[in-house]
């Protein structure tokens, strides 16, 4: 059994080996996470500033863009 000294203790290097890879994954997946809320909130901020437009080539001859009544 390989081991690691640690604190005058023997760790068994396959756990450690588990843990860090559990802790890197868990890293990566709040990083990846704060990254999309980060997107999120700016995408967000760029609509809220954008006024909604409809394009008129898209909308049938006589007929009142999707969404609206006449």
């Amino acid at each position: 059994m390989a081991g690691i000294a640690y604190s005058g203790r023997c760790v068994d290097a396959g756990a450690v080996d588990s843990l860090l890879s559990r802790n890197h994954a868990e890293a990566r997946q709040t990083e990846e996470l704060l990254i999309r809320r980060d997107l999120a909130h700016t995408l967000a901020s760029i609509l809220g500033k954008i006024p909604e437009t409809t394009d008129s080539s898209q909308q049938a001859p006589g007929k009142p863009p999707a969404g609206r009544r006449p």
